[in-house]
């Protein structure tokens, strides 16, 4: 038996991630934490022949790897030199070159032409007063910093900071010349695909702008040789995942409902005729949402997905009951799943029989792996958890009404059925994303520290069909709050709980279920509750996202406010009785700080029993997953803490 799972594993653990393919061999980046330098590192690997071997070294992140077209080498981006640009590396290795010389900002995603000479890449460029020299001269000069001018509804991000009214641009790039082309957006749009035609004379992407207040994005074409843009787009609502699969017909991820902004809907395969203008839905009679929407600390939410196109069938990931596996289609829109996998496959690619891919599973952190026939782990970047004692998960599925909800046991080994142990129910954020049969260190922490923990998918889950997602929709603390119930009522009365000492804690959409919970019942111990949402008319108000009046929530934050207020647990705050820590990070722009104080200062002028752990400006609403290892490690050690004072005394 191992040593107990450690708060400063955290520094041991490795993420892996954007799989890509070139006949046999793949490359993909690993991410993991330099402890002296407080901060995240990423590489390229290449798989050879079997075998894994780093591609590039050194203390940058080097992400999102892509093959020449001919299997010459692979493109990269690097912060190497301060600033994100593309880099270039031959495929046996040796120096990398630096392709492009672009201004301080970030690059979020490029293409490379089929012959290799041309990439196309989405850049946003930082605001001026906060590049480097700007920051540089007014430091030298004693100067303050600027105030800032917004004239948009979207002028700040979550993880990215404040943007104003910047927005991404399409640079068009010659490999081999170093010119470079800015296709004119108007500023108006968010870029999030984008492909070559196979003639390389043609760019398909994906546009859509915040400002409009509906869930819509389009996909337009920019003629190389004509410098024109025009819109083709065949249907309304959101899409994603944009591929060329002929000269006349594209593919992409998306549905067709604009008014859907939470994610509610199931996302579908569409192959679009460009001719006729006209998509079809090839898998309408699949009730499940195409993508990875599982939680985890090994990776940012929203991560993982992709969109492969071989042989006539297309291949996809599909989260359904706490997994995340591989599936296929065919153009008659016969679908099915690939292998069966129990744990969450994030990044893929595929030449139709072999299958190499990024997946976790509840007791193995994120590797690579094969399936030829057989399922295979390849790597083993997480070697240090053979050292340890993991603990996998036992499934329940519990009746409520006319659902069954998911739900998950994690125990000691050494467990004493005759003993009752302290207990902690965990609720996912979102809300429709789910928990599922991933690695999770904070999970494995857990119940190395002796508690049972228990988490669950209550409705407003992805993966159970569109029905469950949406069953919350505009009316959170209601069906989620009778399952979330249910899922308590069946701690208690485990044999080995000690019905008297139950934690209960969640995150973002969980933490406001927290909130909300502990304005309803006194049942719970103690809890936590992180980055949450405390008052929907603030959150609607001041998070990084426009709100769009009586889409997912009825009303508006500033007239018609009846129904917000309603679901606001705020409104609740005199009833909590229940010990209540409030994590929150003071450069959270999508639950911003604001929703911290008011409930703190509300338990607080109530007489509560309540403390406030208030992180700093450098982290985000994705502290306890990529946020700065230290302050990672000092949030861990303070839910051990106060699990520590209320449920093991």
């Amino acid at each position: 038996m191992g040593r107990k799972i450690s708060v400063e594993d955290i520094y041991r653990l490795k993420s892996v991630s954007s799989v890509e393919m070139f006949d046999s061999e793949a490359v993909f980046a690993v991410k993991g934490i330099n402890r002296e330098k407080n901060r995240y590192i990423s590489n390229i690997y290449m798989l050879s022949n079997g075998e894994i071997r780093r591609f590039t070294s050194g203390e940058s992140m080097d992400t999102k790897p892509k093959w020449h077209p001919r299997g010459e080498g692979i493109f990269f981006v690097s912060n190497r030199d301060e600033t994100s640009q593309v880099y270039y590396i031959k495929r046996d290795g040796g120096e990398s070159d630096k392709i492009t010389e672009l201004p301080e900002g970030n690059v979020l995603d490029y293409t490379v032409s089929p012959d290799g000479d041309l990439m196309a890449i989405v850049f946003l460029e930082k605001p001026e007063f906060m590049k480097k020299e700007a920051r540089k001269f007014r430091k030298e000069k004693n100067l303050s910093n600027p105030p800032m001018e917004i004239t948009t509804l979207f002028y700040k991000l979550d993880g990215m900071g404040y943007i104003l009214d910047r927005r991404p641009k399409i640079v068009i790039w010659n490999v081999k010349t170093g010119e470079k082309k800015i296709v004119d957006l108007e500023g108006k749009f968010w870029i999030n695909s984008l492909v070559f035609s196979n003639d390389g004379k043609k760019i398909y992407f994906i546009a859509s702008s915040p400002e409009e207040l509906r869930n819509m994005s389009y996909i337009k074409v920019y003629d190389l040789e004509r410098d024109e843009i025009h819109d083709i787009t065949p249907i309304e609502g959101p899409k994603s995942n944009l591929i060329y699969v002929s000269e006349n017909e594209l593919a992409f991820v998306g549905h067709d409902d604009p008014t859907d902004g939470w994610g509610t809907r199931n996302m579908h395969l569409w192959i679009f005729d460009i001719g006729s203008g006209k998509a079809r839905n090839l898998t309408s009679d699949l009730d499940n949402s195409i993508g990875y929407s599982l939680l985890s600390d090994t990776s940012e939410f929203g991560e993982g997905g992709g969109l492969r196109y071989v042989k006539e069938k297309f291949y996809f990931i599909l989260t359904e009951k706490g997994n995340a596996n591989i599936y296929e289609v065919d153009l008659d829109g016969n679908f099915k799943r690939v292998f069966d996998f129990r744990g969450g496959i994030n990044s893929f690619d595929t030449d139709g029989k072999i299958f190499i891919f990024s997946a976790s599973t509840i007791t193995v952190p994120p590797e690579i792996w094969i399936y030829d026939g057989g399922i295979r782990k390849l790597s083993d970047f997480n070697s240090w958890v053979r050292d340890v004692e993991v603990y996998d998960a036992e499934e329940f599925w519990i009746d409520n009404d006319d659902v069954k909800i998911h739900t998950w046991v994690m125990k000691p080994k050494d467990l004493d059925e005759e003993k009752k142990y302290p207990a902690i129910l965990y609720i996912h954020g979102g809300p429709h994303a789910a928990y599922g049969n991933v690695f999770f260190h904070e999970f494995q922490l857990t119940v190395a520290n002796g508690y049972i923990l228990v988490f669950s998918n209550p409705r407003g889950s992805k993966g159970y069909g569109e029905r469950f997602a949406k069953d919350i929709k505009g009316d959170w603390g209601n069906k989620d709050y009778s399952d979330i119930m249910k899922v308590a009522d069946f701690i208690e009365n485990l044999p080995y709980v000690d019905p008297k000492k139950i934690g209960l804690t969640g995150g973002s959409y969980g933490g406001y279920m927290t909130n909300w919970i502990l304005g309803k019942t006194d049942r719970f111990k103690a809890a936590i509750t992180d980055r949450s949402v405390v008052n929907l008319l603030s959150m609607m108000g001041t998070s990084d996202f426009p709100f769009s009046p009586d889409m997912y929530w009825e009303g508006d934050f500033w007239d018609r406010i009846e129904k917000l207020w309603e679901r606001s647990p705020i409104r609740l705050a005199k009833n909590i009785k229940t010990p209540l820590l409030i994590i929150h990070s003071e450069g959270d722009y999508r639950c911003p700080i604001s929703e911290a104080e008011q409930l703190f200062k509300a338990l607080k002028t109530l007489g509560k029993e309540v403390v406030f752990i208030r992180y700093p400006g450098e982290t985000s609403h994705g502290l306890s997953r990529s946020g700065p290892p230290d302050l990672r490690i000092d949030r861990l050690r303070r839910y051990l803490d106060w699990w520590g004072k209320y449920l093991s005394s």
